[in-house]
């Protein structure tokens, strides 16, 4: 309920409203707790009022009632329960995925990585840019998460953005979404590549899960 955005809610039941019945000119929505929702109370017997269990309201799941002068409005309904795909898991529906929106709204552009020799290209040629991705956890850090399947494979979303040399072996500093966005941690390259290679291999479409922004 913003009353400054034309996306907010009242305003888009409203208009919703204003397009499928007879609506007053002027006609504003309101966002009212179940708990002082009272029809037979003057304030509430004219207008549209957007009627939510506060009880039972999360930012994912919030039952909500509308009713126009005081008659119930079946002919809305919510649709919740959105799923976030940061990568499409398939061609339809890939311009709602998070790596499309971020990269669209910022006017990013992505390259493929997938090699040691691309990372290293990359960050060089792009010192103030990230490299980002999704693999399975139990790739990335198998310490702490350990499988116990065949195939098991918890996919994380993370960024990288620095690679330092530690003897033969080269380390990212990666953060993880289960990791504190200041902690960052020092993975071994071939357990970020395994890590995205096998969410390929579980893919719907096989889609490489790794790319740097730029």
């Amino acid at each position: 309920d913003h009353q400054e955005s034309d996306i907010s809610e009242t305003k888009v039941i409203r208009d919703i409203l204003n397009q499928i019945t007879s609506t007053p000119e002027g006609l504003e929505c309101r966002m009212v707790p179940k708990s002082i929702y009272r029809p037979t109370r003057l304030e509430f017997q004219a207008g549209c009022h957007i009627v939510y269990d506060e009880s039972n309201c999360t930012f994912l799941h919030c039952d909500k009632t509308i009713y126009l002068n005081e008659n119930k409005i079946d002919s809305i309904t919510y649709k919740d329960n959105p799923k976030f795909h940061y990568f499409a898991p398939n061609h339809s529906v890939h311009r709602e995925s998070s790596a499309f929106l971020i990269g669209n709204k910022f006017d990013l552009r992505s390259r493929e990585i997938r090699s040691l020799t691309d990372l290293r290209v990359f960050l060089e040629q792009n010192p103030d840019s990230i490299i980002h991705g999704m693999g399975c956890i139990e790739d990335i850090m198998p310490h702490s998460f350990n499988k116990t399947n065949l195939n098991e494979c918890r996919p994380v979303p993370f960024i990288v953005d620095g690679q330092i040399q530690d003897g033969p072996d080269t380390l990212v500093s990666i953060r993880t979404s289960t990791d504190d966005i200041h902690n960052p941690q020092l993975i071994s390259w071939s357990y970020i590549l395994n890590a995205v290679a096998a969410y390929s291999r579980l893919h719907p479409t096989r889609l490489w899960t790794l790319y740097g922004l730029h």
